[in-house]
């Protein structure tokens, strides 16, 4: 069998990517931004310059099986 010769194709990720306007720093969503975990919102805050760069409140909040907080995709 003879391997192909051209390039396996990578496929987009589907996972967001959040950006920091501050000091543009940008990573995936479960990357290395720092949470901060309010009783009633968390935020998302760059680990760059420690901007907060969104807050999810309320019902935006979901638990998952593993115990994990985590923004519902319902927004």
């Amino acid at each position: 069998m003879v391997p192909s010769s051209t390039p396996t194709e990578r496929r987009p990720s589907h996972e967001p990517t959040l950006y920091c306007v501050n000091c543009k720093h940008a990573s995936r969503i479960n990357g290395d931004w720092i949470l901060e975990v309010h009783t009633d919102h968390l935020d998302y805050e760059c680990p760059e310059c420690g901007t907060t760069i969104d807050s999810r409140r309320g019902a935006a909040l979901t638990t998952r099986s593993n115990g994990v907080l985590r923004p519902d995709s319902a927004d």
